[in-house]
């Protein structure tokens, strides 16, 4: 079903660094922009641990045209809705706040976002894209 799978148990903060790297080098191959794949990874991340204030744990797969990145967390979660599909208010506020941005983002260069209710488990998925496939041969 996938080529590879990494689980990382408590990620801390310096682990982050490395699991960049694992998703920079891995990468290699998939027609998946790098940047967004990090971005990805690094905002579901801190919102996992600023919300919940533990080690989440890390999955990440490499499937055959797609890369899914999950992020589990033990705490209370948080409301991710309003950040999914935020009002005009929320967006004015957030857009010109140092937070608040991250899950916009991520719902905007992801194939596929799924929070758990609680809002402390996320798995987020990017496919390849087709169209860049073509405008490359």
């Amino acid at each position: 079903m996938y080529t590879k799978k990494f689980i990382f148990n408590e990620v801390k903060l310096k682990d982050k660094e490395k699991i960049e790297e694992i998703i920079s080098s891995e990468i290699v191959g998939y027609n998946i922009n790098k940047l967004h794949a990090i971005l990805v990874f690094h905002e579901l991340y801190n919102n996992a641990y600023l919300n919940n204030y533990n080690w989440p744990r890390v999955k990440i797969k490499f499937l055959r045209k797609s890369i899914t990145i999950r992020i589990d967390c033990n705490g209370n979660g948080f409301d991710y809705k309003k950040y999914i599909k935020p009002t005009k208010d929320i967006m004015k506020k957030d857009l010109l706040n140092e937070s608040g941005r991250g899950i916009m983002m991520v719902e905007k260069v992801s194939t596929r976002l799924i929070y758990n209710k609680k809002g402390n488990n996320v798995v987020a998925q990017l496919k390849e894209h087709e169209e860049e496939k073509d405008e490359k041969s």
